[in-house]
């Protein structure tokens, strides 16, 4: 079945459907940028400023590994060509 797909419709349909899931995820676990500076700087909770710390860190982590694995390059991407 997923033959008959053309694969942008296929690659539109995963990206609606992960971003779906992540934000419902960031919309219930109250993850938002502007909302932790304010946690951070007016309430003095810093619990969700740690969370984008982790957040952050994983990402480069995860990405630099990728890179290492050959799973993903660098070197292609969008912001690599930019001169």
């Amino acid at each position: 079945m997923l033959e008959s797909v053309p694969i942008g419709v296929l690659a539109a349909l995963v990206g609606l459907a992960g971003g779906l899931v992540l934000g419902l995820a960031a919309r219930l676990g109250d993850f938002c940028t502007l909302g932790a500076l304010e946690s951070a700087i007016y309430g003095r909770d810093q619990t969700r400023m740690r969370l984008w710390g982790v957040v952050l860190g994983t990402a480069i982590l995860a990405t630099q590994f990728g890179a290492i694995g050959g799973l993903i390059d660098l070197g292609a991407t969008f912001y690599h060509a930019i001169e």
